[in-house]
């Protein structure tokens, strides 16, 4: 640039210079008008949620290979059995059965550890599960008649209810488990009665009755199932234990767990699994 020589600006026109309000204002209003528009219609794009892996269930502590007591004669007499003469021997019994979704559980876990038990089962929940029964009595497990319908109040019936939930019943579970013998009986809710109970011996059946109940029906979590079986088992001492647990009735999970804990625990303890004998 040559000294002395002044740098013009650049003028804007007139006409330009007159449309700069309109300008201002028209960017104005587009501000203050496009928020109210509604929103245009824009196709639906699905959001793709990655899908997780479930956890895999803990593996199961490894099996304790428990000690069997051989089985004894049942030779039933009146007098109930609430408990056994070996004080270290001990008879699991379940209750309620057979429930097709929990006592294949139960007596899965009753085989990998190689222990016994008594199912006691109401004739009515074997209906249709005829398959179920056969297995339990076929994975080296016992029978006990539970009733036809649970009926609690059945010491007030009349005798030919009795004589059906009682005589009926067993006979149901025995051609459901292919015509194996049912030896025990146990009056539901241990509601007992001079005729029931005569009624139970007359037709082979032991009355059976139990003296450890974690109470379990009510799920009070496995771990308190498992604590009141050890204090309860301690209380008893030294008649040998007869356990009050449930297949059937209800979820029973918690059960399964407590009895997955409880049986590495009985083994530890020097207990013996077996049938309830008089």
């Amino acid at each position: 640039m040559l000294q002395g020589t002044r740098t013009r600006r650049r003028r804007i026109p007139p006409f330009r210079r007159r449309e700069l309000p309109s300008v201002y204002l028209a960017l104005l209003a587009f501000g203050l008008v496009v928020p109210l528009l509604p929103p245009l219609d824009m196709p639906d794009v699905p959001v793709t949620t990655p899908v997780l892996a479930p956890e895999p269930a803990p593996e199961p502590p490894p099996p304790v290979q428990v000690q069997l007591v051989a089985p004894g004669p049942v030779v039933p007499r009146a007098a109930l059995l609430n408990k056994l003469a070996d004080t270290h021997t001990i008879a699991l019994t379940f209750d309620d059965g057979p429930d097709p979704r929990w006592t294949p559980k139960i007596l899965a876990t009753l085989r990998r550890h190689g222990a016994v038990a008594t199912f006691c089962m109401v004739s009515k929940n074997a209906a249709g599960h005829e398959e179920l029964v056969k297995q339990v009595v076929d994975a080296g497990m016992r029978l006990c008649d539970h009733s036809h319908t649970h009926d609690e109040q059945l010491p007030d019936r009349d005798p030919a209810r009795i004589d059906d939930e009682v005589v009926g019943a067993q006979s149901t579970l025995s051609a459901a488990a292919g015509g194996a013998s049912v030896k025990w009986f146990r009056a539901p809710g241990g509601n007992w009665s001079t005729e029931v109970t005569k009624l139970s011996v007359e037709h082979g059946m032991q009355p059976l009755s139990w003296n450890v109940d974690p109470r379990d029906w009510e799920r009070p979590g496995a771990a308190a199932i498992v604590a009141a079986v050890q204090q309860q088992i301690r209380q008893q001492a030294p008649d040998g234990p007869i356990v009050l647990l449930h297949d059937g009735g209800g979820p029973r999970d918690q059960t399964v767990d407590a009895l997955e804990q409880l049986i590495p625990w009985l083994a530890e303890q020097g207990y013996r699994f077996g049938f309830p004998v008089p």
